[in-house]
């Protein structure tokens, strides 16, 4: 715990995880297919991450019901 009144300062630190996906399906032609039910939060960051480090790939979501996001 800091003194009261002491001056500091936040530092952001950004890491990442080393962690492997598999999609669901991936298509002869090369897209890649997630089923989705429920989109979670967790979910959205993974895959954000996924598109972020693999620009090149043909990610499509394919939802199971009707999903607001």
């Amino acid at each position: 715990m800091l003194p009261k009144g002491a001056a500091y300062e936040f530092e952001e630190l950004e890491y990442t995880l080393d962690c492997v996906y598999t999609p669901d399906w991936t298509l002869r032609s090369g897209v890649m297919l997630e089923a989705k039910g429920n989109f979670k939060a967790s979910e959205r960051r993974k895959l954000l991450a996924v598109l972020q480090q693999n620009p090149t790939i043909d990610l499509r979501l394919v939802f199971m019901r009707n999903n607001k996001i």
